[in-house]
């Protein structure tokens, strides 16, 4: 658990961890295990916590309040009820669906962050490119800064100065989107690392006891 937190961290809008003194994990209860949630876009949030048996358990919670998820009911975005059972069948299965689309991309992620790379690029490489790509220095400085205090950079839906930026970082193989967040590509993400341990951040949570 405490090793997806880092590797997740970036992907979402926040993210909190949840711990529990020694000895309460041992009763039982998935209330009592360690647990990470992290709020996606589009009204999805990814809960992870440890079950008893040594296993990780991964659910998608979707937001009825968000459009975005009622879209996928029905075409009034607004309407969150039904009387009809076959109809709530039909939500279950839409749910479940894109429930299973956005746990095949975390998995994908995780795979892909898990895998060495050889060689990797040093911190001055990242540097480098960035600001070689950007040609700005004021924008290639901000998204250094994010990326290395949030471990991505993330465009809202009402865009950014930074877009047309990020975009030309995507096509050179800098930047790849997930959930809508860009990170380094694999080839870049030891150096990212290094720039973040030299400025002494590691990735943040707000965690509970």
């Amino acid at each position: 658990m405490r090793r997806l937190e880092p590797i997740l961290f970036p992907l979402g809008l926040s993210t909190t961890s949840r711990d529990y003194p020694h000895g309460l994990a041992q009763s039982g209860l998935d209330e009592n295990s360690r647990s990470l949630l992290i709020v996606l876009p589009r009204g999805r949030t990814l809960r992870i916590y440890a079950k008893t048996n040594k296993r990780i358990r991964f659910e998608i919670i979707h937001d009825l309040s968000k459009p975005s998820v009622c879209r996928l009911l029905t075409s009034d975005e607004c309407r969150k009820t039904t009387e009809s059972l076959d109809e709530l069948l039909t939500w279950f299965e839409r749910l479940a669906e894109d429930a299973a689309e956005c746990l095949n991309e975390v998995f994908d992620y995780i795979e892909e962050f898990s895998q060495p790379v050889e060689p990797s690029a040093t911190p001055y490489d990242l540097i480098f490119q960035i600001t070689a790509t950007v040609r700005d220095e004021t924008r290639a400085k901000a998204i250094l800064d994010l990326l290395v205090e949030n471990g991505s950079v993330r465009i809202g839906r009402a865009g950014s100065p930074l877009l047309a930026d990020v975009q030309k970082l995507r096509r050179k193989g800098i930047l790849q989107q997930h959930f809508r967040a860009d990170v380094v590509t694999p080839y870049y993400r030891q150096a990212l690392v290094i720039l973040q341990r030299q400025a002494g951040i590691s990735p943040p949570s707000q965690s509970a006891t």
